[in-house]
């Protein structure tokens, strides 16, 4: 019993970091190219589905990211 409590405890005193991801900034790139493309829209129609493409693929990218490490971590 007193294996596992001390192991209880060490896991406690951890912190955790995420592993680096690209992921936000393919979010941040995607929101901005949206936007622009939303501003534009009437000049430049192709811009605005291109960032969206980019930013569901960053949104979806990093959701998957997460999903795993929640796996790994329980």
């Amino acid at each position: 019993m007193a294996e596992t409590t001390e192991a209880h405890e060490h896991h406690d005193d951890e912190i955790h970091m995420p592993p680096n991801s690209w992921a936000p900034l393919w979010v941040a790139v995607g929101v901005t190219v949206t936007m622009v493309g939303l501003a534009y829209l009437h000049d430049f129609v192709f811009i605005f589905p291109i960032g969206l493409l980019v930013l569901v693929s960053g949104i979806t990218a990093w959701v998957m990211a997460a999903v795993k490490e929640h796996g790994e971590l329980h």
